[in-house]
């Protein structure tokens, strides 16, 4: 994936842009599907990337998703 096929590869985010909390990096507080401007962006710009790319399968690899495959 990352080497002899990498031009299949498609990153993204599930926020595009750099979200800081109290100066500090986000880490998933505040929830951003509750919180209204991080919802605008998860909706405006991660959801209008998924409907381009119909056949597409995520891997999460972020470490709260390393995490969840893990436990």
């Amino acid at each position: 994936m990352f080497s002899s096929s990498r031009q299949l590869v498609q990153t993204t985010s599930l926020l595009r842009y750099p979200v800081f909390v109290k100066g500090d990096d986000y880490r998933g507080s505040p929830d951003m599907t509750k919180h209204p401007l991080l919802r605008k962006y998860l909706l405006e710009n991660f959801a209008a990337e998924v409907e381009e790319l119909k056949d597409a399968v995520f891997a999460g690899l972020g470490r709260r998703s390393i995490r969840r495959w893990i436990v």
